[in-house]
């Protein structure tokens, strides 16, 4: 009994000073976390506050340039209708094989993509400030000496020394191993087939299934958000969005621009309770697979709530936030307002700018619309960190769309009439009529929604199994030359607009560089052929390496010949150039 007793207090004492070590412990843990977090906000306000001295001192006034024009030569007003000829194969080609289902794109390996290519959470955090920004010194502060310290790195932002500055090249026309063109004769004993009328009709609302009534629930007890803040609910490419926010966000510039109001504008910004923001902004972006073209055209979004009517408060406020996520974004200013300023890895057309070492930096605006600045006051520095530029490459954005809406489509080869029913993601359309113009590399290239990709492949299916490759193109030639109107960008929109494949699929209209976009993607995904790019002055059309040599014309590239493929030149067949453009020798558009 004694013994038990013995043990019994034995182990109360050990257990008392346990409990005192642990809670020695852990209040030397919170103290040590305190002073961290304590270190950590003062070096976040030092920084913002050596970058609001720098904003009052450092502007150069500075000439922009008038955004560039992509190709000034007039596209054809009428497009001819060919008149086909048989086409006699002496050694047939294969049969096409459909892939079972479109698959996503292959990303590449960390290791072999671009630093802009990276999500933001695999960046490097590359710390260093620019040599022209006054840097404020971390402050040090004492750590409690603990028994058996806890092994926690918190991530605490260091400067660092200076960062070379990196020169992106312009991107200038796509080219590659100087073409050679090819003619060969067809044969031609058959004649001309009618034009089918074209076919346009409206986007309808894909019909709701109806499912049987469940039993009603008891409807669960609202949950308290998790952000705290004012509610802003904002449309965001057809999505109903809502961020939680400071309202000391929402302070605007006043009416006069000047270095000392946007030092000030910024000062203030920097002392509202953004970093939930950013986290909120960063939560949807994932949600939505944004690039970095759509984060800047979220921060547009939220900016135009905080700042219904006024431009330049979003332009400012949109700044603000871009820097925040390490964008090299800067700002401008002269008489008439402030403009955004990022530098776009991507060249892009009719969008005012101006270079600094090298580098060209884009006036883009939330309300889309490109501005003559004239000259303007800027700096040449950056935020520390801000260092990140702007890629305009589209990774399947809006992938999660749950609403489709459909387009039916009439086109007949081989005397046949043929109808089909597609479904367009209107949230990736709307989103990628948000885009700048750039070279028409970028829209051979740019992905497919899948559920578009593989309704195509469902659709196109049963009219392709059975034939043979050159019979598969031509099919799909006579699908994008006659299911829409033909109508140049000035008869469309009054200015010149390259459309990406989906976008070709919601107009009713389109012109010659929308239907090679769309076709050399069909081409690709549904036949699995090769396919470039033929750009001619005032005209793009493309072609198909075929398995085996077929009649017509043709393009020797890098070894091979491309069988000339026009999805404009209406009732044309694979070999046949538009008469407009044959003399002229195309640049290749390489489409990996």
């Amino acid at each position: 009994m004694k013994r038990t007793k013995l043990i019994a207090s034995l182990a109360a004492v050990l257990s008392a000073s346990y409990s005192l070590e642990a809670s020695t412990y852990s209040e030397e843990f919170l103290q040590w976390k305190e002073q961290t977090m304590t270190s950590y906000q003062q070096y976040k306000d030092e920084r913002d506050e050596a970058f609001t001295n720098f904003l009052k001192k450092q502007w150069k006034e500075v000439d922009t340039k008038e955004g560039e024009i992509r190709d000034a030569t007039p596209k054809p007003a009428d497009i001819p209708i060919a008149q086909p000829k048989p086409t006699v194969i002496k050694d047939p080609l294969p049969l096409v094989q459909l892939p079972t289902q479109v698959k996503p794109p292959k990303e590449k390996p960390v290791s072999e993509r671009s630093r802009a290519e990276l999500p933001r959470a695999e960046l490097p955090r590359a710390e260093l400030p620019r040599a022209e920004l006054p840097q404020a010194e971390m402050p040090t502060t004492e750590v409690p000496q603990i028994k058996e310290p806890p092994v926690i790195h918190p991530e605490v932002e260091k400067p660092l020394a200076d960062l070379p500055t990196i020169d992106f090249p312009v991107a200038e026309a796509p080219s590659s191993t100087e073409p050679i063109i090819v003619k060969e004769p067809t044969s031609d004993k058959v004649p001309s087939k009618a034009l089918p009328e074209p076919f346009a009709p409206p986007i309808v609302e894909v019909p709701k299934v109806h499912t049987p009534p469940v039993a009603v629930k008891k409807p669960k007890e609202k949950q308290k958000p998790k952000y705290t803040g004012k509610k802003y609910t904002f449309d965001f490419f057809g999505r109903k969005t809502t961020v939680y926010a400071d309202k000391n966000l929402a302070k605007g510039l006043g009416y006069t621009y000047n270095s000392k109001t946007i030092a000030k504008g910024w000062s203030d910004l920097s002392l509202a309770e953004y970093d939930s923001v950013l986290e909120q902004l960063s939560t949807i972006s994932k949600e939505h697979n944004l690039g970095d073209w759509g984060r800047v055209q979220l921060a547009f979004a939220f900016t135009k709530k905080l700042y219904p009517s006024n431009l330049n408060n979003q332009s400012f406020a949109s700044w603000f936030l871009l820097v925040k996520q390490d964008y090299q974004a800067r700002l401008a200013y002269n008489d008439k307002g402030i403009y955004l300023l990022i530098p776009a890895e991507q060249s892009l057309y009719e969008v005012t700018f101006f270079t600094f070492g090298g580098k060209r930096f884009y006036a883009v605006s939330p309300d889309g619309k490109s501005r003559d600045l004239g000259r303007v006051f800027t700096y040449d520095g950056e935020y520390p960190r801000a260092i990140e530029p702007v890629s305009m490459k589209d990774h399947l954005a809006f992938s999660d769309e749950t609403n489709y809406k459909q387009r039916n489509f009439k086109f007949t080869f081989q005397k046949q009439k043929h109808q089909i029913t597609l479904n367009v993601n209107p949230s990736r359309v709307n989103y990628l009529s948000s885009y700048p113009q750039m070279d028409i590399n970028e829209y051979f290239v740019s992905p497919v929604d899948l559920v578009t990709a593989n309704d195509a492949l469902d659709h196109f299916r049963p009219l392709l199994e059975g034939k043979s490759e050159l019979e598969a193109v031509n099919l799909l030639l006579r699908f994008v030359q006659t299911s829409f109107e033909y109508q140049t960008d000035d008869q469309q929109f009054g200015f010149e607009n390259y459309l990406f494949a989906e976008e070709t699929l919601t107009m009713p209209a389109s012109d010659c560089e929308d239907r090679s976009v769309l076709f050399a993607w069909l081409v690709k995904e549904l036949l699995g052929l090769d396919v470039i790019g033929l750009d001619y002055p005032g005209h793009i059309a493309a072609a198909v390496l075929f398995s085996k040599p077929v009649p017509g014309d043709k393009v020797a590239w890098n070894g091979k010949k491309y069988t000339v493929t026009d999805p404009t030149y209406i009732n044309a067949n694979s070999g046949m150039t538009m008469p407009e453009v044959s003399a002229h020798k195309p640049k290749v558009v390489a489409i990996q």
